[in-house]
């Protein structure tokens, strides 16, 4: 049911090339800059969907989905959840949101590509140049990567996994909770950028400008598996922010410095150190203790229960909740 119902919506945003006759690239001019976080992706100037008017509504979509003329069943479900995420943060939009690899004939004027699956042509071009690296993801791990110029223009976003259940899941992160890193009142990917930067700076490694610019997350684990930050600092400090990371990650294996880059629902925090424009190295904080994540699959089975009443009773009519999906959206 669930997947008949994603692939009707994907198809019909895919034949809507067919009816309107319009291009898959965006319509909306692009803002000066560049989208260079995961943080920025649903606000901003150079954000999936914009403010064309000036009104203060985001009132058109500039992403573009871009899925394998070859789906699988998975991709056309991450490809349609995402498209609804795009269609709730917008007062307007204009068809269509998901298009194939082989339907996009000016690539770099799509003004915020977003590359659903492994098989997509264009991921496919990006992890033979290095671009993105797909070859450590798990069976199940998926990732979302921000990349520079996927497409011969803006930034875009690659949604890709080990395997089919990973690219899924990694569709479920973007289109479900960023930008929150995993619960929904849980930490923002702002927020982690600023306890980044501010952890640096505590240690004379200051200047810092810090970006998440990847998440990998697992289809049977609850929370993330790492969080990827970019930090950019001066070059004589760049020894000094990796020592002081990998200082960090010690005293987490010690069991100290728990309130430090220790969040509770990512088992790493892995941070790559730029200066004076190349990288200079890489260091995985990871979290202190047993993390809940080992414990527990995605969806906690306790999450959508009803809370008994004031006897103590759960009433019948309050039976145990399913996660909300598009499946049971009515």
């Amino acid at each position: 049911m669930f997947k008949s119902a994603l692939v009707g919506l994907a198809t019909l945003a895919l034949a809507t090339v067919a009816v309107t006759g319009q291009s898959p690239t965006a319509q909306s001019t692009n803002p000066p800059g560049r989208l260079d976080s995961l943080a920025g992706v649903y606000g901003g100037p150079r954000a999936a969907v914009r403010d064309t008017n000036g009104d203060g509504l985001d009132d058109s979509v500039a992403a573009r989905v871009i899925v394998p003329a070859a789906a699988t069943s998975e991709d056309v479900e991450a490809a349609a959840n995402i498209a609804a995420r795009l269609g709730y943060e917008t007062t307007a939009l204009t068809l269509p949101l998901v298009v194939t690899d082989a339907e996009v004939t000016s690539p770099a004027d799509v003004a915020l590509p977003i590359l659903v699956g492994r098989d997509n042509v264009f991921v496919k071009q990006l992890a033979a140049r290095g671009a993105v690296d797909l070859k450590p993801l798990q069976p199940g791990q998926g990732l979302i990567a921000l990349v520079s110029s996927p497409l011969g223009g803006p930034a875009g976003i690659v949604v890709a996994g080990g395997d089919a259940a990973g690219t899924l899941a990694a569709g479920v992160e973007l289109a479900a909770r960023l930008p929150r890193l995993w619960n929904m009142t849980g930490i923002r990917l702002d927020a982690v950028e600023r306890q980044v930067a501010g952890f640096l700076d505590s240690k004379g490694a200051g200047g810092a400008a810090a970006r998440v610019e990847s998440l990998v997350v697992d289809a049977d684990r609850r929370g993330i598996a790492s969080v990827g930050v970019r930090v950019v600092v001066p070059a004589a400090r760049a020894a000094r922010a990796l020592q002081a990371l990998a200082d960090l990650d010690a005293a987490h294996r010690r069991g100290e410095q728990e309130r430090t880059l220790d969040f509770a629902e990512a088992a790493a925090t892995t941070v790559t150190v730029v200066a004076g424009g190349a990288r200079r190295g890489e260091v995985a904080v990871r979290r202190s203790g047993l993390n809940a994540r080992t414990l527990t699959p995605p969806v906690d089975p306790d999450e959508f229960a009803p809370e008994p009443n004031a006897a103590g009773v759960i009433e019948p009519r309050l039976a145990p909740a399913k996660a909300f999906d598009l499946a049971n959206t009515y």
